[in-house]
């Protein structure tokens, strides 16, 4: 079994609130020891990044850094892995005024595409 070509991607769910929270899923696809990580197994997720701005001002975390990760949470083959995940992006980021937001995530040397979060 092969690992689906190697991305990362991200979408912005719709609000149940206005005031949030702003929860932003996404899916990514790698393979072992490629694309600049030389990781394996539910460690991939760790290094997701995660870089938020707005106007001049910008804000990079990696939101599973510190949070326990296990092998059921990705699907992997002997090849590579691929997953989902879901982050409320104002729990990490520290904006809080009202604004448009700019998001993406890379994984190694993939990057997402970028989404606008407007916040109320």
């Amino acid at each position: 079994m092969s690992t689906p070509h190697p991305f990362i991607e991200i979408e912005f769910q719709p609000l149940a609130s206005p005031q949030g929270p702003y929860i932003l899923g996404g899916r990514f696809a790698v393979e072992y020891n490629k694309n600049g990580l030389q990781i394996e197994g539910a460690q991939v997720l760790k290094h997701i990044v995660m870089a938020v701005t707005e106007r001049g001002s910008y804000q990079t975390f990696a939101p599973f850094k510190d949070v326990a990760v296990f092998p059921d949470d990705l699907k992997a083959t002997e090849n590579g892995c691929s997953g989902f995940f879901n982050i409320d992006v104002f729990q990490h980021a520290s904006f809080e005024h009202p604004a448009s937001y700019f998001i993406s995530c890379s994984l190694g040397t993939l990057v997402s595409n970028v989404v606008e979060i407007v916040k109320a």
